[in-house]
């Protein structure tokens, strides 16, 4: 009967040695594992890292995306004030010229002197269809008033509405006037004269209003509204006088 043969496991091969090709197998599933886990490693850091770089690029083109349409609404807003502050100087100018046309109106027009027998050249302005200039400026560019404040923007549009219902006629025309008796052709006077002066104050307010967005700038100078003759002056203040007491 044969002698049993012993394998001793050992990594030269012998008479009285094998190779334990079941622990190499072993060995080399370990090896191969790790391998695997280092190619993991490696391959998730490459991806962190990959993700990282892709961050900090996407932050970086947010930034400056930001910055670039920051630039943009800042020369949009400064374009805005500019034009703002050009137009306020230009609806100054045009309501300084409608109040220069308003107040001898209204001093011819005072109920006091304004009976059958004036003047045909007064009846003829009280009646007619257009007697003042139209705001030309203030009514095309009525919806280019975004860069105002709020309650100069109710200012302006207040003034152009009242100005265009003021500036027609009262449906009259001389002979008609002419036929009235004395106490009610001053009455119809009264009652538009009355109105003007309400107007001619809301000109004046709003006048003042467009100071704050060009006053100071250096390309303007004088004013824009002008101090009224003194005869002028004395006689609209007697004739607010009298209609207001």
């Amino acid at each position: 009967m044969a002698d049993f043969q012993y394998l001793t496991p050992c990594t030269e091969q012998s008479l009285t040695c094998n190779f334990d090709w079941a622990a190499l197998s072993a060995l080399g599933g370990w090896a191969a594992a790790i391998v695997t886990l280092v190619a993991v490693w490696v391959a998730l850091d490459s991806a962190k890292h990959q993700r990282r770089s892709a961050e900090r690029a996407v932050q970086a083109e947010r930034e400056k995306s930001e910055e670039l349409q920051k630039r943009e609404w800042d020369r949009v807003d400064a374009a805005h004030k500019r034009r703002t502050m050009q137009l306020a100087h230009a609806f100054s100018k045009e309501l300084a010229y409608a109040r220069r046309s308003l107040v001898p109106r209204l001093i011819d027009w005072d109920p006091a002197t304004f009976y059958p027998g004036t003047s045909a050249v007064i009846l003829e302005s009280f009646v007619a269809d257009h007697p003042f200039p139209d705001l030309v400026l203030l009514r095309s560019c009525a919806d280019q008033l975004q860069g105002f404040e709020d309650e100069d923007v109710f200012a302006l549009l207040s003034v152009l509405t009242a100005w265009q219902f003021f500036n027609q006629g009262p449906g009259r025309t001389v002979d008609d006037i002419r036929a009235l008796p004395a106490t009610e052709c001053s009455r119809a006077a009264s009652s538009r004269v009355k109105f003007g002066l309400e107007l001619l104050d809301m000109i004046e307010d709003t006048i003042n209003g467009m100071k704050r967005y060009y006053g100071g700038h250096a390309s303007i100078t004088g004013m824009a509204s002008e101090a009224l003759p003194v005869p002028a002056a004395e006689r609209l203040s007697e004739l607010r006088g009298r209609l207001t007491s």
